[in-house]
């Protein structure tokens, strides 16, 4: 390779990464095919193109670039914790932590190889391995706002509610706009009771982002189960008018409708929630309450008995199957 093709290749690299990390999908994917055809063997922009194939949907293509990276260096801890995360988007939970474990042999400081360790252990049902995982990551990068807001996750999900808003707090302390943290830390003070701290948190959080769905479906859920019904019509209105999509949401608008009596709307939307995905925790939790509060018993226990099946690992669902 020239001087000249050096150095257009170390611009273009630069200037690739600068509009990936401003979300300029098109102008990043310019920029690092510019680099692969002056330089085909550049394992770095290999593995660049295939996260922002990843990012973007490109599950082959993605996997494509990572092997071509990893052909040319095949002890990268890097390449190959982007292939396990990669094998988790894909359901591949086993192969993924083959991946990582195999990354964490060979860098184990390299945080992003304990962090999706952390979470493909979570997939796996097994979570007290996964908080140990998702601490090694920690430990590495204490500061990193995304580990800290899953570490709170799992210790939401294992009935350590103390560590969660621990967790969660310290990473909305570090980040004051993370919707995730917050969104979370509002459903850990729902089952903590404290009804008026989760509205609060919910509704900051549609301060930052105003038609967030998620948030939306969240806070209509906290206002039914402070009998501010009329509110939460209004709140799951405005958040279908814009998803049609969202499973959660179908499922806590079921609860809100057969809060008031309408059985054949809440049957409706408890169907449209499963149709999307009726594998989902927070879908069946919810639905179990929907069952609870209109009294049939039969569907709870179906409902108890799937979750049983779903997932015995997570606290909410050992509290919800008795």
């Amino acid at each position: 390779m020239t001087e000249t093709n050096k150095e257009t290749v170390q611009n273009m690299t630069a200037t690739g990464l600068r509009h990936h990390g401003a979300g300029d999908v098109e102008a990043a994917r310019d920029a690092y095919l510019k680099v692969l055809e002056l330089d085909p063997r550049n394992d770095h922009v290999l593995d660049l193109a295939g996260l922002l194939c990843l990012e973007c949907g490109e599950v082959e293509a993605a996997r494509d670039l990572f092997d071509a990276a990893l052909e040319i260096q095949p002890e990268n801890a890097r390449y190959l914790s982007h292939v396990g995360t990669l094998l988790l988007k894909q359901g591949q939970a086993s192969e993924a932590e083959e991946k990582l474990r195999r990354a964490i042999e060979i860098d184990d400081e390299y945080p992003d190889a304990q962090f999706f360790l952390g979470l493909v252990l979570r997939a796996l049902g097994r979570r007290k391995e996964a908080i140990a995982a998702v601490e090694a990551a920690l430990e590495i990068e204490p500061k990193n706002v995304l580990y800290a807001t899953w570490r709170g996750t799992l210790a939401w999900e294992t009935g350590d509610f103390g560590g969660a808003l621990e967790f969660l707090e310290n990473s909305l302390q570090m980040d004051q706009t993370n919707l995730d943290a917050m969104s979370l830390l509002g459903s850990v003070l729902i089952d903590l009771d404290d009804l008026t701290m989760a509205e609060r948190c919910f509704r900051t959080g549609l301060e930052i982002v105003p038609g967030d769905p998620g948030l939306r479906g969240k806070l209509g859920d906290v206002l039914v189960r402070q009998g501010r019904h009329k509110e939460a019509k209004e709140v799951f209105v405005a958040a279908l008018e814009t998803t049609q999509e969202d499973p959660e949401l179908w499922a806590r608008f079921a609860v809100h409708l057969g809060s008031v009596g309408d059985a054949a709307a809440a049957a409706d939307a408890a169907k449209r929630a499963i149709e999307l995905d009726g594998n989902a925790i927070n879908v069946n939790l919810s639905l179990l309450d929907l069952h609870n509060r209109t009294g049939d018993s039969a569907s709870a226990q179906s409902i108890r008995t799937k979750l049983r099946d779903l997932d015995t690992d997570d606290a909410r669902v050992l509290a919800a199957i008795g």
